[in-house]
């Protein structure tokens, strides 16, 4: 068997391994993963006429970014439950990355197909859990469109630049970060690589044109607002922390950060090993002493570049877009990856190899865990849900986002908690009136039909909340984790119908519980 066999079959393997936390479990352990799953069954449910969410919401089907999650899992809900259709979408997003970091590595050349299996450590990471679906499917649409211009550049035409145009078209649906960092980097690269001949150059360049404009028409209506508004000081201000966060590829981290901050630690240091190797074996000894002796795919210093300088310059959130930091951590990382060479010797290429599928078993091990710790803590959190009356309105107010990691002596960087009152919602036409990805704006695929009073920016300022009014038009409230504050405003005006532990459930005294109907 031929050792291109054997790494296919090892890539094959480690899929299907990394694919079982999924399918195994019930429920995704993320943060916004179960309200983008809400918001799609909404979509569904809207488009093909049913009244359940009617009267308080709307489509919204302008062409924005963050539509991509949204499409695959509603075409995944037309024949399988809005939580298969998660697992569903989840599976594409692993494939697609393993797969885009195949493409592009072997576009570069076969030898360097080994570093495919980072590709596993890169899809589980902390925007993943985040529940940031969009921007992670943009992420191995940016390698694919990176590897496939490289595979066609010297055999450039109408074929190669319909497909590249589709492809950035398909980035722009998912991220609007993502879309920016490939085309300035391909537009970069693409005239470095033609030594700035301006017709090689611009018949590539015209496969950028539908992106382009569909980013322009974004960004004239919601970008330079955004820019106006920038909300943290410059992450220049933190270089030594940021530096270090890249280097230790603090990305990944999710859950239960102390016990897996070794295993991260493991991949980075083949990572920085393996770069290290790759520069050494460029020099060589000649008549006039050792020089560098430089590759064509040297290239892709550009994006990694580019990446890393904003990474280092932008603060983390600018207007309403937040966690711009550990996004182009991850790029920044990513675009590394292409650096490394194959041909390293024969005796490192095993020992980085082990040590990579060490590593992946290992951190298999970790995550599974992690998802069995977390769904038995989502069973316990939906304990309630039969309390809730199906066609009814609720308004969660989550205090305890996270657990406490008692070896770290924090909590989880995810807070699994935050949007999961939403599985209260799915198959039941509950209204969840708290949901932040639902709003007035156009960034939305689903937006409300009126204000709710009080309720925006339930989640950071709890005390707005008047009881009182919401009594007449909201009918349950889920609290968790509950201050005495917050239960003392509900009472005479809300009733508690169930309670285990940090979960609490109220109905109005203007409504009987579903038991009682």
């Amino acid at each position: 068997m031929s050792e291109g066999i054997k790494l296919k079959a090892v890539v094959a393997a480690f899929f299907i391994l990394y694919l079982v936390p999924i399918w195994r479990f019930r429920y995704f352990p993320s943060q916004d993963g179960p309200s983008h799953v809400y918001i799609t069954e909404v979509l569904s449910s809207l488009a093909s006429g049913e009244t359940a969410y009617r009267e308080h919401l709307r489509l919204n089907v302008r062409p924005f970014p963050n539509w991509s999650a949204y499409g695959v899992m509603w075409a995944f809900q037309l024949f399988f439950s809005p939580l298969a259709a998660e697992k569903l979408f989840l599976s594409l997003y692993l494939g697609l990355m393993v797969f885009s970091f195949w493409y592009l590595l072997s576009a570069l050349g076969t030898s360097r197909r080994l570093w495919t299996l980072v590709s596993f450590f890169f899809a589980y990471n902390w925007t993943l859990f985040m529940g940031f679906y969009n921007f992670c499917l943009g992420v191995p649409l940016v390698a694919l469109s990176l590897g496939f211009w490289w595979r066609w550049r010297d055999k450039w035409g109408l074929g190669p630049g319909v497909v590249l145009a589709a492809l950035l078209v398909l980035v722009y649906f998912s991220h609007p970060l993502p879309l920016a960092l490939v085309l300035v980097s391909l537009t970069v690269m693409v005239f470095v690589y033609h030594r700035f001949r301006l017709k090689s150059t611009v018949t590539i360049l015209f496969s950028f044109l539908p992106a382009s404009a569909l980013f322009a028409y974004f960004g004239e209506e919601t970008l330079s607002a955004s820019f106006m508004t920038v909300e943290s000081a410059l992450s220049i201000f933190q270089l030594p922390q940021l530096i270090g966060d890249f280097l230790k590829m603090r990305f990944i981290l999710a859950f239960d950060a102390g016990r897996q901050a070794p295993i991260v630690l493991g991949v980075a240091a083949v990572i920085w090993l393996v770069l290290l190797f790759s520069i050494y074996r460029r020099f060589r000894s000649g008549k006039g002493g050792v020089r560098f002796d430089p590759q064509t795919a040297d290239i892709f210093i550009v994006p990694f570049l580019f990446s890393f300088l904003l990474y280092i310059v932008l603060p983390d959130h600018i207007g309403e877009g937040g966690a711009l930091t550990p996004r182009l951590n991850l790029f920044s990382a990513l675009f590394l990856i292409p650096l490394l060479s194959g041909e390293i010797g024969r005796g490192p290429r095993r020992l980085f190899s082990g040590a990579l599928a060490a590593l992946l078993l290992v951190n298999f091990i970790f995550l599974y865990r992690v998802f069995a710790v977390n769904n038995r803590r989502l069973e316990e959190f939906v304990a309630g849900r039969e309390t809730v009356a199906p066609n009814s309105t609720l308004v969660p107010v989550i205090f305890k986002k996270a657990e406490f990691d008692e070896l770290t002596g924090e909590d989880d960087l995810v807070g699994i908690y935050n949007h999961a009152a939403n599985y209260y919602c799915l198959g039941r036409g509950v209204v969840n009136l708290v949901n932040h990805h639902i709003d007035w704006s156009s960034r939305y695929v689903v937006t409300w039909r009126g204000r709710w009073p009080g309720l925006v920016g339930v989640e950071h300022h709890r005390e707005r909340l008047d009881f009182r009014e919401l009594s007449g038009l909201v009918d349950y409230v889920l609290l968790f984790g509950a201050d005495e504050e917050t239960l003392e405003r509900l009472e005479g005006h809300y009733r508690n119908i169930f309670t285990r532990e940090d979960l609490k459930i109220f109905v109005s005294m203007n409504r009987e519980s579903p038991g009682e109907d």
